[in-house]
């Protein structure tokens, strides 16, 4: 196995004249991933699940402390390729006293590990979440769980070869207040639905254009090599690394990837939809002036059988109009209207009169980590945001950047959600990913 752990010695590699030993590290990178297979462990009523953490920036840490909430969970591996993001993870968890690495694939290669969770940018989930089905390793994956819709096929077809749990990190599905909306849309309550709308409005500041510079001393050459993976090389930018990367095409789908996979996702669960039957999708880059390449306003209608979905993003908004803020959803029905965010859940008649109204009771995340623990413990793969739950709707967020890119506005993309596929000539690019070499997505 070759891993790159003498950090200080491979950046003076980087940083040197010899182009030629930096070209052929850059394209040796992956090399000696196993291809080991684990048995799949067996659990008492009383063990604990050891869990290895990929990526602790944000999301990541704050999936880690979701798990140590729990007592069945163990944190048992730590690793991110920059320095002050493993320090910040270490220190909170260090309860567990974690093992610790900047390379992920020692992570894979623990036989110690039942599971592992995947916090890193969005263009390493599929890569890294279908490595650890390879070796029977459960799987927690923050949204979107891919960054292309061809990733998110192939990930469905290692979740059924290798059969194990798989949760994405899309938490709503866990809360009080957005149960009750799927409840109330599924009972037919306001009558037969023709249009679900969802908001996502703020005010964008922009990030700036800096230019390329050298990685900073805590993440080096190696791992900013690391953090692009299977993406395609560029120098240092500060604004395509840490959270700003979702602003890049190479790593994100902006604001679609982003927030999608909460709000269309919710829309698509609650009409129980495989999939719509067509995108249109229009956008910009307005109101900022930086070195982003995904819009800050940008509309997206889906036609459904029997209804219509709209995403509604502008970052552009002087203030969120009422309650049509970010994460707002409203199912619009022939009786009344369902209006449900990450506060409350409102049902409405046909006059605008609550009929009820609930709040979050804030254990979203809580019982989003228990169902996946217990699944993992009972091996049972129907979990509440299982790879045959979300991949579909995944999808749906993805096919908006698709749209977009393939016509942004002026044509239609067309899709069939039984074959998960387009009869669009010319769209193909926009559906899949060509894998850095010596990266490979291969179940």
């Amino acid at each position: 196995m070759w891993y790159f752990d003498d950090t200080k010695k491979l950046n003076n590699i980087f940083q040197g004249e010899d182009r030629m030993t930096r070209r052929n590290l850059l394209k040796g990178a992956a090399v000696g991933l196993t291809t080991n297979f684990f048995p799949k462990s067996v659990f008492g009523a009383n063990d604990r699940i050891n869990i290895g953490f990929i990526g602790t920036g944000g999301m990541g840490r704050s999936n880690m402390r979701q798990a140590l909430n729990h007592e069945n969970a163990r944190v048992y591996f730590l690793c991110d390729v920059f320095e002050d993001n493993l320090a910040k993870a270490i220190d909170e968890a260090k309860a567990h006293s974690p093992k610790t690495t900047r390379d992920f694939r020692r992570v894979l290669d623990d036989r110690n590990i039942d599971a592992v969770c995947i916090g890193t940018p969005d263009h390493w989930h599929a890569y890294m979440a279908v490595e650890a089905m390879k070796r029977k390793m459960h799987v927690y994956c923050e949204k979107p769980i891919a960054r292309t819709v061809e990733e998110i096929k192939l990930m469905m077809a290692a979740g059924k070869k290798y059969g194990v749990v798989f949760q994405s990190g899309q938490w709503q599905r866990s809360g009080n207040q957005f149960i009750k909306a799927v409840d109330h849309v599924r009972s037919g309550i306001i009558g037969g639905i023709h249009r679900c709308q969802t908001w996502l409005h703020w005010q964008d500041g922009g990030i700036g254009s800096p230019a390329d510079s050298v990685p900073p001393e805590k993440l080096g050459y190696w791992g900013w090599n690391m953090h692009l993976g299977p993406a395609p090389y560029r120098e240092f930018n500060e604004n395509r690394f840490l959270y700003k990367w979702r602003f890049f095409w190479d790593y994100a789908n902006g604001m679609a990837g982003d927030w999608g996979p909460h709000t269309i996702d919710i829309g698509q669960w609650a009409m129980d939809s495989k999939g719509p039957l067509s995108v249109v999708s229009l956008g910009d880059i307005k109101c900022v002036n930086d070195n982003r390449e995904t819009p800050t306003i940008w509309f997206t209608s889906y036609q459904f059988k029997g209804f219509q979905l709209l995403f509604d993003h502008n970052a552009c908004s002087p203030a969120p109009e009422g309650n049509k803020k970010n994460g707002s959803i409203e199912f619009i029905g022939e009786n009344g209207s369902i209006f449900v965010d990450r506060s409350f859940c409102s049902l409405k008649d046909r006059d605008g009169k609550e009929v009820e109204g609930v709040k979050a009771d804030g254990k979203a995340g809580y019982e989003h980590w228990r169902d996946f623990l217990e699944h993992v413990r009972d091996n049972d793969l129907d979990t509440r945001t299982s790879l045959e739950r979300v991949g579909p709707t995944n999808i749906s967020c993805l096919l908006a950047a698709a749209a977009f890119k393939y016509g942004n506005g002026t044509k239609q993309l067309d899709w069939n959600p039984e074959t998960m596929t387009s009869s669009n000539e010319g769209i193909d690019p926009y559906l899949g990913y060509s894998y850095r070499a010596p990266w490979k997505l291969e179940i």
